[in-house]
């Protein structure tokens, strides 16, 4: 399928997570697919791997089964994206277009997953204050209230600086403060409420 689309180049093949590690880092690709189980490794591990090596690495997880953990490992290891094989080869080029475009992708099957375990980790708090920010907007604040920097927390949602900066604005307004280590200081003594 790569081969028949005439704006995609494949530049390596391998279903070895060590030569996949030694392409990347020879050819550094606009985008790496990397299968959830390689011969010698879990697609999750390369991931890391990739992402150690070159923090700016794109990589689409492709699996063939919709398996939360194995998505949430993928994210958590710095996918760029997780798109199932299920046999619709266009869904596929699709997302690695996508991942090459600097843009993040989640399957459509897989995006409920993902919802629900946010609503089940991160239920709504008991602060009104809190209560008035949406799920994206409390990541960024605990990352906030956690010390990260506008960059660290970039990094680590997928975004860019200047949406977290325009999350920050909404959450400072949201909350009635003007800067930002005051809505840290509110979020970490909402939390040490809610833990006691």
């Amino acid at each position: 399928m790569l081969i028949a689309t005439d704006d995609l180049e494949l530049v390596g093949e391998t279903d070895s997570a060590i030569e996949v590690l030694a392409l990347a880092r020879s050819l550094t690709p606009d985008a790496i697919v990397v299968g959830d189980e390689l011969v010698d490794g879990a697609g999750v591990a390369v991931t890391r791997e990739l992402r150690q090596h070159d923090p700016e690495a794109r990589v689409l997880v492709l699996a063939d089964r919709t398996d939360d953990e194995v998505l949430f490992s993928a994210i958590a290891a710095g996918a760029s994206g997780y798109v199932l094989r299920r046999g619709a080869g266009a869904a596929v080029i699709d997302a690695i277009r996508e991942v090459a475009s600097g843009r993040s992708l989640l399957d459509p099957g897989a995006t409920s997953a993902v919802l629900e375990r946010l609503r089940t980790e991160h239920p709504a708090p008991t602060d009104p204050k809190l209560a008035r920010l949406s799920t994206r907007e409390l990541e960024v604040l605990a990352l906030v209230g956690d010390g990260r920097s506008n960059a660290e927390i970039a990094e680590s949602m997928f975004i860019s600086e200047k949406t977290v900066k325009n999350h920050l604005t909404r959450i400072m307004t949201k909350l009635g403060v003007a800067r930002r280590t005051e809505a840290a200081a509110h979020y970490n003594r909402a939390v040490a409420r809610y833990q006691l």
